[in-house]
């Protein structure tokens, strides 16, 4: 199976949801925020639902997972950690949605959405800040 070098991560807004709040809030990002930067893939052997899953770590916080059809087969040894691009798209209206990507290609990231081509947030579940309470709609 080819894998495409630009993977959206898996629990942005699940079980990763208070992290990439906390990183919204910590990059100040605004309305339609992005932000792009570097991760730590990183294997998670205590993950409850993948003991094959990979971390994707943004300032030392545990902000998604690799889809598990790609961490399966990630060549990344238990202990060891690889850098890669990151890239985060927030949209802050009644509540707060993100989409999170990591860029797994050789190179420069050749991403599929940008600042100026956001992608689409609908049906995705609201965000809460760090500390619980939900995002609210800046004026």
């Amino acid at each position: 199976m080819q894998i495409d070098p630009c993977m959206e991560i898996a629990g942005t807004t699940t079980f990763a949801k208070d992290a990439a709040a906390a990183l919204v809030d910590r990059k100040g990002l605004a309305e339609r925020g992005y932000y792009e930067g570097q991760a730590q893939l990183q294997r998670d052997p205590e993950n409850p639902v993948d003991p094959q899953a990979v971390a994707v770590l943004v300032d030392g916080e545990k902000v998604g997972c690799l889809q598990s059809y790609a961490a399966k087969d990630a060549a990344l040894p238990a202990g060891a950690s690889e850098s890669v691009p990151y890239q985060l798209h927030v949209l802050r209206e009644q509540k707060l949605l993100a989409k999170a990507y990591v860029w797994l290609g050789a190179g420069e990231p050749e991403w599929s959405h940008t600042r100026e081509n956001p992608p689409a947030h609908g049906g995705r579940r609201p965000l809460p800040r760090a500390g619980g309470a939900h995002q609210a709609a800046e004026a």
